[in-house]
């Protein structure tokens, strides 16, 4: 049962996330009361605890997420760089919606949006350096310095890994 329950949050993910995607990329509004957050909150605590939860579950809607796009973009196995900006797509969307669902009545709908059209189109960098104060910006730049790894200190053999 548990399993056939998982499998049809997957499909319904499966058929919803190519759809926000489209609707970011065309900018076409998407409202509160679209079918994508209407079945969200329906299945809130659903979600959240037989599909969230559950690593292999977020990896297999992951999976079917990206297939359903590659799908839809005419995106091939070789082409490796398509498929990392997938990746990146998919965890990214699986992070937002984990967020939102833990904290709903913090964003609405409308923000949740707007604030994914501007993760996707700008990038998750561009959009957090608005969030950073100059100063702190600044700062941060002087600290920088080059990282020293001194690789061959490490001791990796298992008599020491197992005196420690």
């Amino acid at each position: 049962l548990y399993d056939s329950i998982v499998e049809a949050y997957a499909d319904a993910f499966q058929q919803m996330m190519p759809y926000m995607l489209l609707k970011l990329l065309c900018d076409k509004p998407l409202s509160a009361d679209d079918e994508i957050f209407l079945f969200m909150k329906r299945n809130r605590q659903n979600i959240e605890q037989n599909v969230l939860r559950d690593s292999r579950m977020v990896q297999k809607l992951k999976a079917k997420n990206i297939a359903s796009l590659k799908n839809l973009l005419n995106i091939t196995e070789n082409d490796t760089e398509a498929n990392i900006i997938l990746e990146f797509y998919a965890g990214g969307q699986i992070g937002l919606m984990t967020y939102w669902l833990q904290h709903f009545d913090e964003i609405t709908e409308a923000e949740l949006f707007t604030l994914m059209q501007r993760l996707i189109l700008q990038g998750p960098m561009t959009v957090l350096q608005e969030k950073i104060p100059q100063e702190v910006f600044d700062d941060l730049r002087q600290k920088v310095q080059p990282l020293k790894i001194d690789v061959f200190s490490i001791d990796t053999t298992a008599s020491n890994v197992m005196k420690k």
